[in-house]
């Protein structure tokens, strides 16, 4: 597992230690877990998270807590710096509680589906005390923090953490609140509402991993049901223990999988004993959506962990690992088989030999061979016509096949360029030459890059003796299905069926294809670089073959001079876009040259005669197409297009993104949607804009309430975020702000309480020296605010800054550091930026009141972002927490302990805040006159014993 690749998240699961059960024996067994941790992060694997889930104690006993302080979290702490900060999460277990307490209570009132127990509100949380309370010693002594909301009204916590280029949401959950005796099984839960409500507090999760002590299966039937449906519904990867055995399984909860994944013990018994002690490490790729597991446990005759060969089925083993599909590829290929049906060729392919293909051959006439000049999709028609050449890259790729006659195993060959290079051209007439020097194999291609590549279906296709060669465009997002394909079946296909692929280059490395071992294929890649002379040559001898026309803005050059000044241009296109479309580009140029505009202009007026039902045209589909394309955002995927547009019926590809295609428009991936080249998406946009009058700006709303929908409906997109925020974030970068801020008005009028909008909104605001609209978009939120983000009350704090209103600003400033705000961990980046804040208010303060509690807080935000600094040990504090530190240096000032400081800012926030006069401001904060830093001085203490 390698965590320094982008786009995967790895993790250590650990369960039931059930420290005090044994002595000596115990304490070795962790120190053997230490010892396979530290071998492991030595090995340049060190894991993202460590996922503890339950029964840390046996009888929820102080000195077990502190036990397991002592002989894990303190040697663990000290191989991962950041374990406490930002890696660690711990849930209890049934052992974790004092049994002794409230034990009287009746679980069959609170598991009743009306009751209200487990709501998360201040209410049920006073009503579910009577099992709360039994936690107590176990919540005392979570290192991490986030066990103190389990006695909170949220009952739970949830959190959105930011990983190698992912989102991950991370649940606790309680689910041995009513344990009691050896009748749990079928009479727990976690709390329906609890969950739902900690679920629902995930901005933009790309992976949910939800922990929790006991499996689903020991919920109570009017749980388990509603349970699992919200698991599915987030498509969760539920991690738990209590069952002292390593296993995995996918479930479907209400239409929607989730992931089972339990560890087995730690310890639960003598290393000598039959019960095996064990761990589980765990890797999710995102880019090929599938998790890898790898389950260990203490061979006591060896002294060793070996991995455990039993914990997983054999059918699931890759290599070292066991592979699980993740659950929301889980639900793409579950939606097909239904779609497809047993025994039928699955939509968006089809099937040809070299006899059937031969019509395709002859001259193209004078309008399809300038259409395929100008950038339309190639189909076979166009790709093997005489008309169109054969370049360099065609002969190169059909040599991997020259031994298909007498290869054993299957071959995979993969044509592979940057965007608009001409490979899919190319892909056809290799899979044609293949068949013309094999006349009895059969080509089984797919021709619509959205439809997955389905076992079952494709199976059936090729259920004859015939040989086949299995063909397919973009396939970066199939490649593992085609792998495990292969593997699975490689003694029924033998040498039988062989695979021809094509790919963008980026697109094959960013989803981890390029990982993938195909030993038991010949696998080989041949790239599509560049534009050689010979190839320039080629190509301008076709467009010479139909005159003017297919020359274009080139027929007024030398004819000597054509293929020369072709591929100059290509060298050019190369250079500026890193070889991205640079083919295509180079041709818009020297083909068109200064009628690009008109090009795209007669292009626009052709799409608008052609309808897709009801009022709209392909004008309509083009228009939000090159939109984005020409801001560079892209990110738009068929989905969200085909909301946009209201289009009915599930004919979306063979009514608007083929025939795009073949007016050279546009192109697909299998993934997102672009027009053919971006030169022809700015051009579409000026000729909306300048010819046909568009306001372009209503289109980027409607793709935002698009997506947005789609995200309201349960569609996983992964690009949310990009919808959410990016896209204004780019329009203010490009000094558009009016646009920017209308695209998140919009946004925050569908959930004027949504909190994270409301704060986008307020930055933009400010940004655009608008502070007044950011706080008044504060004070003014309906109701008063209930979110607990830190971020929130900083931007706040800053926009009242930026209005002139000091004590505003001072006193949200240091409720955004407080555990009142926001009891989490601090992470030491985040600690820096809400100080940075805090000192400038109390730095204004100061210079206009003369009260030295003012200059102690500055002083105190000063000293503790000093201590910041020595942990990042960068330059990311203010200059004049800087400028103090010399001052202290200079011994003009003495650099004030952690306690101290706190101290200070606890009496500045109590005197900042008698100042306030703004209501609301007090109704946010809840009109607390002092405030809890605990996390704040927990992560400065942490810092200082570095």
């Amino acid at each position: 597992m390698n965590t320094d690749e982008t786009r995967k998240i790895s993790w250590l699961h650990l369960s039931d230690f059930h420290m005090g059960k044994e002595g000596y024996s115990q304490t070795f067994i962790l120190s053997k877990i230490v010892k396979n941790i530290k071998e492991k992060i030595e090995s340049g694997h060190e894991p993202d998270f460590v996922f503890i889930t339950g029964d840390i104690a046996n009888k929820g006993l102080t000195s077990e807590y502190d036990s397991f302080w002592e002989h894990l979290i303190v040697p663990l702490d000290e191989l991962m710096p950041t374990l406490l900060t930002d890696k660690l999460f711990m849930v209890p277990g049934n052992h974790d509680l004092n049994r002794n307490k409230n034990d009287a209570f009746d679980r069959t009132i609170l598991l009743k589906p009306t009751a209200t127990y487990f709501d998360p509100d201040e209410d049920s949380r006073e009503r579910r005390e009577i099992v709360v309370s039994r936690f107590e010693k176990y919540i005392e002594h979570d290192v991490t923090g986030y066990s103190e909301l389990f006695r909170k009204k949220e009952g739970a916590y949830s959190t959105t953490i930011q990983k190698n280029g992912c989102n991950i949401g991370i649940v606790g959950v309680n689910t041995a609140w009513l344990c009691k005796d050896e009748h749990d099984f079928k009479r727990l839960t976690p709390g329906k509402p609890i969950l739902e409500n900690a679920l629902s507090s995930l901005k933009n999760s790309e992976l949910t991993i939800v922990l929790g002590h006991h499996p689903t299966d020991w919920f109570s039937a009017d749980h388990l049901r509603p349970i699992s449906a919200l698991l599915g519904q987030h498509n969760a990867l539920y991690l738990h223990g209590h069952m002292h055995d390593a296993w995995a399984s996918p479930t479907y909860g209400a239409g929607n999988h989730f992931l089972n994944i339990q560890c087995g013990a730690a310890f639960q018994a003598h290393e000598a004993d039959k019960w095996k002690n064990g761990l589980l490490w765990a890797e999710a790729d995102l880019n090929t959506q599938t998790v890898s597991l790898q389950a260990f446990e203490w061979n006591n005759q060896h002294q060793e962990w070996v991995v455990n060969e039993s914990a997983f089925p054999g059918a699931h083993k890759q290599g070292e690992y066991w592979k699980y599909i993740l659950p929301r590829k889980m639900n793409a290929f579950y939606r097909e088989a239904l779609e497809n049906g047993a025994g039928q060729l699955p939509g968006g392919w089809d099937i040809n030999n070299v006899e059937m293909l031969k019509v395709n051959l002859a001259e193209l006439p004078l309008e399809e061979a300038i259409s395929f000049f100008n950038g339309a999709v190639p189909t076979w028609r166009t790709a093997l016509s005489s008309s169109i050449p054969r370049r360099r890259i065609v002969q190169k790729a059909t040599a991997i096949f020259k031994e298909l006659s007498t290869s054993d195993k299957p071959i995979v060959g993969l044509i592979s360029s940057a965007g608009c290079e001409g490979k899919s051209t190319a892909l056809l007439q290799c899979a044609y030459d293949i068949a013309h020097a094999n006349p009895d194999i059969q080509i089984l291609r797919r021709h619509n890059e959205f439809r997955p590549f389905n076992h079952a279906a494709i199976l059936e296709a090729i259920s004859n003796d015939k040989k086949w060669l299995i063909v397919l465009d973009e396939a970066d997002q199939e490649a593992e299905s085609i792998l495990e394909f292969v593997n699975k079946y490689i003694d029924k296909l033998g040498g039988r069926v062989h695979f021809l692929l094509a790919c963008r280059d980026s697109a094959w490395i960013a989803s981890s294809a390029v990982n993938l071992k195909w030993s038991s294929a010949q696998f080989k890649q041949e790239r599509l670089t560049g534009l050689t002379q010979g190839d320039a040559e080629l190509i301008v001898t076709a467009w010479a073959a139909y005159g003017n026309d297919g020359l274009g803005a080139l027929s007024n050059t030398a004819p000597t001079r054509r293929a020369t000044i072709f591929k100059e241009y290509a060298d050019q296109e190369s250079r500026k876009t890193a070889g991205n479309g640079a083919l295509f580009g180079a041709l818009l140029l020297v083909r068109h040259g200064e009628d690009l505009h008109e090009h795209a202009r007669s292009l626009v007026d052709k799409l608008e005669s052609v309808s897709i039902g009801g009022d709209l045209t392909l004008k309509d589909a083009i228009t939000y197409i090159a939109i984005m394309h020409a801001e560079d955002q892209n990110y738009l995927c068929k989905d969200v297009l085909k909301e946009a547009l209201g289009f009915e019926g599930g004919n979306f590809h063979s009514a608007v993104i083929r025939p795009l295609g073949q007016e050279a428009a546009a192109t697909a991936t299998s993934t997102y949607v672009y027009t053919r080249h971006r030169y022809i998406a700015k051009e579409i946009v000026k000729v909306l804009t300048d010819d046909y009058s568009v306001d372009i700006q209503p289109y980027y709303i409607k793709l935002v309430k698009s997506a947005l929908a789609l995200m309201g409906r349960g569609m996983y997109l992964k690009d949310l975020e990009s919808w959410r925020y990016k896209l204004a974030d780019h329009f203010m970068e490009a000094d558009d702000s009016h646009l920017a801020i209308r695209i998140v008005e919009e946004i925050r009028d569908l959930d004027p309480q949504d909190s994270y909008t409301t704060t986008h909104l307020a930055s933009l605001y400010r940004m655009s020296n608008r502070a007044k609209n950011a706080i008044e978009l504060f004070r003014s939120m309906p109701g008063a605010p209930t979110t607990n983000r830190r971020v929130f009350f900083f931007e706040w704090s800053v926009s009242e800054g930026y209005s002139d209103n000091p004590f505003e600003s001072a006193t949200l400033s240091l409720y955004a550091l407080s555990d009142d705000c926001e009891y989490m961990p601090l992470a030491v980046d985040r600690s820096i930026v809400l100080l940075n804040g805090a000192s400038e208010s109390f730095k204004k303060l100061h210079a206009r009141f003369p009260d030295k509690e003012f200059l102690n807080a500055f002083h105190s935000a000063c000293s503790l972002l000093l201590t910041c600094q020595t942990y990042l040990k960068q330059p990311s504090v203010s200059q004049h927490a800087l400028a103090y530190g010399q001052d202290v240096e200079r011994g003009l000032y003495k650099m004030l302990s952690t306690s101290a400081a706190i101290e200070h800012l606890k009496a500045a926030f109590t005197l900042c805040s008698s100042y306030v006069q703004t209501e609301a401001v007090g109704e946010a904060i809840g009109k607390v006159s002092s405030v809890d830093f605990s996390c704040l001085d927990r992560m400065a203490k942490n810092i200082s014993s570095k």
